[in-house]
């Protein structure tokens, strides 16, 4: 099975959220959508929090990028495999890797 990822940017609330020391106004996140030829679905949020994450909404979206550069082939041997090691140059994004 074929699967393919695209990403996009979505734009949050204007209802203040976060905590009393630095509310959020406008909270953007990253959309991650995996299909595959089959027509299976599964959506994914990428929200890194400004001043608590430690990564950049433009740094998972650089390597959301990379994710969605390529089709993956899950019906070979260890698809897997290769899945994991794409995540684990994700360790250092988490909310990357959460999508």
């Amino acid at each position: 099975m074929k699967v393919r990822f695209r990403y996009r940017l979505l734009h949050g609330t204007t209802e203040a959220i976060g905590v009393a020391r630095a509310p959020q106004f406008v909270r953007s996140s990253l959309l991650l959508m995996a299909r595959s030829r089959d027509g299976l679905l599964g959506i994914g949020e990428c929200a890194p929090l400004p001043g608590y994450s430690r990564e950049s909404l433009e740094d998972c979206s650089a390597a959301l990028h990379l994710l969605c550069a390529q089709e993956w082939d899950i019906s070979e041997s260890a698809p897997w495999e290769r899945i994991e090691e794409f995540a684990g140059r994700l360790a250092a994004l988490p909310s990357a890797l959460f999508a």
